[in-house]
This record gives C-alpha cells, sequence and structure tokens, in this order.
C-alpha cells in the first residue's frame, strides 16, 4: 500500500538537488519532550506547475531517523470563544513555523465535504490554509506562518450555501457573507 502525503515543498537549485520542507501532524495527547521522527519515502511525484509542465514521478528508497527535541519557546495561545449556531472558532496555536486554528461543530456534516474552514492571511486573498482534518465535531487546519504577518481572519464556511448561492470560486466577500462564524485574529 502507498500512503501519500500533499504538501513536500521546495526547490530545484540545480539539476541534480533538491532542497524541501515537508509539514507533518504529530497531534497526541501526551507529546514525548525528545523522540526520533522515521519515514520512509518510495516515490516522489513532481506535479507541474504551469500548463507546460508535466508531473514526473521518481522512484526510490530514502529513510530518514530525525532527532526531534520539543521546543516550546515563542509558542502563544489565543483564546477566540466566536461561535454562531454551534459553529466555534475555539482557539489558535500560534508557533514560529505554523498557526494551528481549531474549531467545532454540531454532529451535522457526516461524510460529506461541506465543512470546511478558509484562512486568509493579511498578505493575500487566497485561502492559506495548507493542512485540514476535521473529525465528527471539531477540527484542525493548519497554516504556515511564512504566509501571514500579523493577522488572519478565520472563516467556518458550509460549503453547501454556497454552492447554493452559485459561488463556485469564491472570494473575500463571499466568505464575509456567507461564513457560519468568522473572526479577524490579531496574532502578534
Amino acid at each position: 500500500m502507498e500512503l501519500g502525503s500533499a504538501g513536500l515543498e521546495g526547490i530545484f537549485p540545480d539539476d541534480y538537488t533538491f532542497v524541501g520542507s515537508e509539514y507533518y501532524v504529530l497531534d497526541y495527547k501526551d507529546f514525548p519532550e525528545e523522540f526520533s521522527f522515521n519515514t520512509h519515502i518510495s516515490r516522489l511525484e513532481l506535479i507541474g506547475t504551469n500548463v507546460n509542465c508535466n508531473n514526473h514521478v521518481i522512484k526510490g528508497n530514502w529513510n530518514f531517523s530525525v532527532p526531534v527535541a520539543v521546543n516550546k519557546s515563542g509558542i502563544a495561545e489565543i483564546e477566540v470563544g466566536k461561535e454562531e449556531m454551534g459553529h466555534t472558532i475555539d482557539s489558535v496555536l500560534v508557533s514560529p513555523v505554523m498557526a494551528t486554528i481549531y474549531t467545532s461543530y454540531p454532529d451535522i456534516y457526516g461524510d460529506t465535504v461541506d465543512y470546511s474552514v478558509v484562512v486568509l492571511g493579511d498578505k493575500s486573498d487566497e485561502n492559506i490554509g495548507r493542512i485540514a482534518i476535521y473529525g465528527k465535531t471539531d477540527g484542525i487546519t493548519k497554516v504556515p506562518r511564512e504566509e501571514f504577518d500579523n493577522t488572519i481572519s478565520v472563516y467556518v464556511i458550509d460549503n453547501s450555501i454556497l454552492e447554493r448561492a452559485g459561488k463556485r470560486i469564491p472570494n473575500r466577500e463571499d466568505f464575509e457573507e456567507y461564513a457560519i462564524v468568522k473572526a479577524v485574529i490579531d496574532l502578534q
């Protein structure tokens, strides 16, 4: 079985070298202060960045064992506590690398893809949420710290409502109008 990961990003500084990084979600209740993170990669798929560029697969056998020491300096938790119709934006955990938005919602979405969290930063009007994990009644959305300076706008969206309104490619104004709950959060 092959397991994939979205989010490996990087550059090719020359024809033989790739330099990049990958985000891994390691959300555990009892997180150890030190551990070794082991991973195996058997293939990389390079996704074309424009219409003239095709995807390319590189097969290999790469094993990494990375020693990890938890560093909690520079971490801030911001309580948001915004709620509308049982949907909440609970809090944001901000580190020098990532902002993590915690949300909760009623058990009404089942196996649909209707629930989503859109995050817009102060640098762009594009959704900067990179990793989203939604459970039955709560979710987390992760945003790389490089995507914003000081503030983020968080919109909890029922995608079926946007679709019924004919908003197939929604913009900031649409998120403002159709969000179930929203908050502008100063992360300084």
